[in-house]
């Protein structure tokens, strides 16, 4: 007698039955991955490009300026949501984009985002790009400013080192595209700039205690470099 391997209609239904349990068991079991957890964050836009269009800046497609930015400006901090940001520049008026960058922000991020040229050469300017620049918003030592630099001059392949006149040496090399450390300084102190073959004369940044500086460096040419200051709080 032959073995028979179809199961009686009964028999077929109750396993069909069974078979169904197990996957909605299964599927319950397959827990959809928690959301990305989403705060705030801070960001500043500046236009460091010498000759530029003033700048209409935008965060996802929502633009973010009242005032359009000129070179050497700074916009005031704009709250934003963690998680990936979209940061643009535009010629005012203009539909489409000069430079942006997409960054995936993480929660109580403080930063800045440059607009500034890549390395040139003597006849050519490099291509404007964008870039983000991390904030320390920790408060300075008690009756001291608190000041970092930025090596922004695209002409200059040579590292900028920063000393306090008459005073200590701060930075011995900072590179195109860098940012140094924080460092603290009493408040009024001027600054001396050196570089192979650039003559600069001492800068005065007006500093404040309490108050927490950036300074970026640009230059038209290897032998410039001209000090901006921002102030961060």
């Amino acid at each position: 007698m032959k073995n028979s391997y179809f199961l009686s209609k009964k028999a077929g239904t109750a396993l069909l039955m069974s078979c169904l349990s197990l996957v909605v068991l299964l599927t319950s079991c397959v827990k959809e991955p928690k959301p990305e957890p989403t705060g705030e964050a801070s960001v500043r836009f500046v236009n460091a490009v010498q000759g530029s269009s003033a700048q209409d800046v935008y965060v996802n497609g929502t633009k973010k300026s009242a005032v359009p930015l000129v070179y050497g400006g700074a916009t005031s901090s704009f709250t934003i949501t963690s998680g990936t940001n979209q940061f643009v520049f535009a010629n005012e008026g203009a539909a489409t984009g000069t430079t942006g960058t997409a960054l995936n922000v993480p929660i109580g991020a403080n930063f800045h985002v440059f607009m500034f040229r890549d390395k040139s050469t003597v006849t050519v300017p490099g291509e404007i790009v964008a870039g983000p620049v991390s904030i320390d918003a920790t408060a300075p030592a008690t009756g001291k400013a608190k000041v970092r630099f930025l090596h922004l001059n695209s002409y200059l392949n040579n590292s900028i080192a920063v000393s306090v006149v008459g005073g200590a040496s701060l930075v011995t090399g900072v590179g195109f595209g860098a940012s140094s450390n924080y460092f603290a300084v009493d408040p009024g102190a001027k600054l001396a700039l050196a570089a192979t073959g650039v003559t600069t004369g001492d800068i005065d940044p007006g500093f404040v205690a309490g108050k927490i500086y950036t300074i970026w460096f640009d230059g038209s040419s290897a032998t410039e470099l001209n000090g901006h200051v921002i102030l961060e709080n």
